[in-house]
Order: C-alpha cells, then sequence, then structure tokens
C-alpha cells in the first residue's frame, strides 16, 4: 500500500477524500440543523436533532473532525518522503512551492464568494431568518471591495484575517501553512537523530492546545510508518478495529454545549471548546489513520478507484462547495420550503445543490488548482535556477497559441480538420 519515494499512500487519498465529503455535508445541514452542531442554544427544526448533538455518531459529518484529518494528513504526506530518502531537496521543493500551491485556489475562491456577494446571488439573510442558524449569522461581508477581497485571499488568510467574510472554510489555511514549515524545519533539523522522538514530545507539548499538534501527530506517523514499519505491521487487528472505534468516539467532539453530553469527561478544565475540538479530533485522526493500516477492508475501500479520484479532488472540493451552498443552496432552500415541509426542503435543497458541486469542482481543478500546481512547480524552478525566465515565456506563448489554434478550428473547420490539428498538436 505504499509507493515509496513518492509519499503517496492509497487509503489515506481515499481517506483525504471522504473527509472532504465530510466537510460538504457539515457545511449544509450546519446552516439548516444547527442544534445538531450547536447544541439546545438555537432554534430546533426536527425531533432528532438534539439526539444527534453531541452523539459519536456525529463524527461521520463533522467538519471539525475532517480538518482535523486533514491536518494530520498534511503533517504525514509533508514529509514522509524525506523520511524514506533523507533527500533535503525533497523539503526545499515543498516549502518554495507552498505559499502559491495554497494560494492560487484560495485566491480564486474569494474571488468567486466577492462576485457572488456584488451581484446579491444569496438568501443568506432570509435563510437565517428561517433556520437561526449561527452558521449563516457569520458569513460574507456585504461591505466589501474588489481590493479587500485580494487582500483577504493572498495575504489575510494566511495572517487570520477576515476568512468568515468571504469562504469562511480558509480560517484552515493560516494552520495549513505555518503547520507546513513547522514540520519541515523538525524534520531537516531531527529526522536523523536519535532523540528525534523526544523533541516530537516537545512539540507536541508545546503546541498541545493548538491545532497545530495534528500536523506533529502526522509527522510522528510518517517516521514510523518509514522507520518503524514493524511496529505498526505488529499491530493485532482487533487492537486496531479498537483504535477505530476510539478514533469514532473522539472525532464526534461536540463544536459547543459538550458539558450537556457524556463528552463533558473529556473537557480539559483550561481549554476552551475549540482547543479541546483540536486535541481530541487530532488523537481521533491519529488512531483512525492507523488503524486503516491494519484492517483490510478499510484499506480496499479507500484504496478505489473512486476513493482515490475523489480524493485529487479535495482541496478544489473545500474551496468551492460553501459559495455554492450560501447561494444555490439557501435560495433552493427558501423557495422549496414555500411548498412543502421543513425536513423535505432541506433533502431537496441538497440534492438540487449537490450535481453543481461536484460539476463546479471538476471545473475548478482543471483551470485553477492543476494550473496553480504547474505554477508553483515552475516558480521553485525558477528559484533553484533549473529555468530561466525567458524558457518560461517562451513555453508560455508556444501553449497559448496552441490552445488559440485548436479553439479557431473547433469554430471555424470541419470535424475531420479538428482531428487532423489535434493529432498535430499531440
Amino acid at each position: 500500500m505504499r509507493e515509496k519515494m513518492t509519499g503517496r499512500v492509497l487509503p489515506l487519498e481515499g481517506l483525504r477524500g471522504l473527509a472532504a465529503i465530510s466537510v460538504v455535508i457539515y457545511h449544509y445541514l450546519v446552516l439548516v440543523f444547527p442544534v445538531m452542531y450547536y447544541g439546545p442554544v438555537t432554534a430546533q427544526h426536527t425531533r432528532f436533532e438534539d439526539n444527534l448533538h453531541g452523539s459519536p455518531l456525529m463524527s461521520l459529518i463533522s467538519g471539525s473532525f475532517a480538518v482535523s484529518i486533514f491536518f494530520v494528513l498534511s503533517g504525514f504526506v509533508l514529509t514522509v518522503g524525506y523520511f524514506q530518502t533523507k533527500d533535503i531537496n525533497i523539503i526545499k521543493r515543498l516549502a518554495t512551492r507552498r505559499y502559491l500551491r495554497l494560494m492560487v485556489p484560495a485566491l480564486a475562491s474569494v474571488i468567486i464568494a466577492w462576485v457572488l456577494i456584488v451581484l446579491g446571488l444569496s438568501h443568506i439573510q432570509q435563510a437565517y431568518a428561517i433556520t437561526l442558524s449561527p452558521g449563516l449569522n457569520l458569513t460574507w461581508d456585504q461591505n466589501t471591495s474588489f481590493f479587500k477581497a485580494l487582500y483577504e485571499g493572498s495575504v489575510g488568510i494566511f495572517t487570520g484575517g477576515n476568512t468568515f467574510g468571504y469562504n469562511s472554510v480558509l480560517w484552515t489555511m493560516k494552520y495549513e501553512f505555518l503547520g507546513s514549515f513547522i514540520v519541515f524545519a523538525a524534520a531537516v533539523l531531527f529526522a536523523k537523530s536519535k532523540y528525534r522522538y523526544i523533541v516530537y514530545l516537545v512539540l507536541a507539548v508545546a503546541l498541545f492546545n493548538t491545532w497545530f499538534i495534528g500536523f506533529i501527530i502526522g509527522m510522528l506517523i510518517a517516521d514510523l510508518y518509514v522507520n518503524k514499519a514493524e511496529l505498526i505491521e505488529k499491530l493485532k487487528v482487533r487492537y486496531a478495529v479498537l483504535m477505530l472505534a476510539t478514533a469514532v468516539f473522539l472525532g464526534g467532539f461536540p463544536w459547543n454545549g459538550a458539558e450537556l453530553t457524556i463528552y463533558r469527561y473529556l473537557q480539559i478544565p483550561t481549554f476552551d471548546t475549540f482547543q479541546n475540538q483540536a486535541v481530541w479530533g487530532a488523537l481521533g485522526a491519529a488512531l483512525l489513520i492507523v488503524a486503516i493500516f491494519r484492517i483490510g477492508i478499510l484499506q480496499r475501500v479507500l484504496s478505489s478507484p473512486l476513493m482515490t479520484k475523489i480524493g485529487s479532488y479535495t482541496y478544489s472540493l473545500y474551496l468551492v462547495h460553501q459559495p455554492i451552498i450560501y447561494t444555490l443552496g439557501m435560495t433552493l432552500f427558501v423557495l422549496i420550503l414555500s411548498s412543502t415541509g421543513y425536513t423535505m426542503a432541506v433533502v431537496l435543497a441538497g440534492l438540487l445543490t449537490a450535481p453543481l458541486i461536484v460539476v463546479a469542482t471538476a471545473i475548478f481543478h482543471k483551470y485553477v488548482e492543476a494550473p496553480s500546481i504547474t505554477l508553483s512547480s515552475t516558480f521553485d524552478k525558477l528559484i533553484n535556477n533549473q529555468i530561466t525566465f525567458a524558457s518560461v515565456f517562451t513555453q508560455s506563448y508556444r501553449t497559448f497559441w496552441k490552445n488559440f489554434r485548436l479553439v479557431l478550428s473547433r469554430i471555424f473547420l470541419t470535424k475531420e480538420t479538428v482531428y487532423e490539428v489535434d493529432n498535430k498538436n499531440i
């Protein structure tokens, strides 16, 4: 299940995709069934909402647990290649590319949100009047400008700016960016040291009450996966199943009102809810990942072509789904509710919104995320003097001219000629 020198572990690709789907479901349901996530502090619209709040089952549709999984996976993926090869150039390349790799798609999502705000294509306020969900009361800055959106998308998301004003999922970018460099530095300085596990412990203690803890745990798992594989391989399946069950339980730690649930016994007194979620979510994610390494059926399901394909679209799905939910999703919900019951309106609006999210994700991945990967790679090569500005300009010109001719051929030429032009440009 491991591919040496690439850092790719197929079941974890599938897990990333599954976590992304969980985030999408969470960001929809939290708007229409707020009691499920916030507890009995807001309006309840169905009988089952309060029963689900504080239930371990919520780990399956918990956005915060999914984010914990993302962070632990990032710590793993960003360092496993270095542990495998001890080639510092791997860290250099990843570090050089990191900002553009994260920023360009994130900025594009902010600009998309800004356009939707300016066009007034959302029924957020109408939906809030119905659902009374705090999640709808914290969204979209109506007094925005293009330059403000440009700043938030390129700088603010990494410094704790106004992410809720555009795309609230971007609150994770600060942790994703800084957490990356924490594990880069730790790997370069201590990966070859026999005392590195002490370093991991010190870092874990120092960052225990922050979301950075996930990155440290992910790096530790990567180290064990490469250098102590026998420890994982000797883990009995029955213990892995117990770890899986524990992970599901920890992942259900509620966003609010833990003192009214079974999770009150897990609350660390000096931590707020956000910090408690970071700690228990990271531990749950770690247990989940280790369990996947030892449970064959989970490996097979998560390694399937469908799940790994979804995993490759994770970042695009993560970035585009919320603006669509705020616009089409909430608009459909408000309109459908006028002629049907509450739960039916939720179901129909969700089902009708899902196809657009899928299509938008595919388009965003092809025209934004994939080019951002190329751009970050090109920047890395420029910085490391592997290519020149002149070669970049020449290649860009050739690519543009090739695509321009193909577009013209499809507009003005016959199918046979288009076929010939396509083949000449392969």
